[in-house]
């Protein structure tokens, strides 16, 4: 599903948050939005997931504006990862991967079959795994069952806010590698915000950076990295770690 944002604009009491963003995000492809503290990475994410209706401009899926009475239905075209997982620490792993699905009405048999595909699917496979609840889970384990509630509905749009900054670097590093077989295997269209240069270079087709509530620059990582475009652009380059010289 193919994600457009026309002159969108953002504000809370007169005070702007996102102005003039103007960006398509193609079907199956993948854009990681870096920026400073408080630049709108969040606030990106709501815009696309009607959690917030812009102050100006027009959010399409497919070409087809959002529609707000409607967004409920919208929703269930797209997935939602949060930092920390986010999961219900009162239901157990299968409650809530499964959640989503039971408020659909699906059969019994319907959610079963799916929680256990993708329990596979994220390399949580121990069917043990299913009676235990978020507080028992490593970080990297409450991650992985956060992303399977995320597919649960089969969405065609993941939407991915900070998801691994929680994490120490060898945990990170592992789920970075478990994202590109995910996001090679399933062909959704992503947005993923982080705050790591080097996770936005690593993950991203296109990396997009916020500043100020604006699009500052928008490339793939190669440009990016070969040709910034502003002091901050350089200034993100300059602090990772770990992606290829230029």
């Amino acid at each position: 599903m193919e994600i457009g944002l026309e002159q969108v604009s953002y504000a809370v009491d007169d005070r702007p948050i996102l102005r003039d963003i103007v960006t398509a995000i193609p079907r199956g492809g993948t854009v990681a939005v870096v920026g400073p503290s408080g630049c709108g990475k969040t606030t990106f994410l709501k815009l696309i997931n009607g959690l917030v209706i812009p102050t100006a401009g027009t959010v399409r899926l497919d070409r087809q504006a959002l529609d707000y009475r409607q967004i409920h239905r919208t929703r269930r075209a797209m997935g939602y990862v949060m930092q920390e997982a986010g999961l219900f620490p009162h239901l157990t792993v299968e409650a809530n991967v499964a959640l989503v699905a039971r408020l659909e009405r699906w059969a019994p048999g319907r959610i079963a079959k799916r929680v256990e595909a993708l329990m596979r699917l994220v390399n949580l496979a121990d069917p043990a795994l299913l009676a235990r609840y978020p507080w028992s889970l490593s970080g990297g384990q409450r991650q992985r069952v956060a992303i399977a509630r995320a597919l649960m509905l089969d969405p065609p749009i993941l939407l991915m806010d900070e998801p691994f900054s929680a994490l120490d670097p060898i945990v990170r590093r592992e789920l970075q590698e478990e994202f590109l077989r995910l996001k090679a295997a399933l062909h959704r269209t992503i947005v993923f915000i982080t705050h790591d240069f080097a996770e936005a270079h690593r993950l991203g087709d296109r990396i997009i950076l916020l500043n100020e509530g604006r699009i500052e620059q928008d490339a793939t990582p190669a440009d990016f990295v070969s040709r910034p475009s502003t002091p901050l652009a350089a200034a993100f380059i300059a602090s990772a770690r770990g992606i290829p010289d230029t």
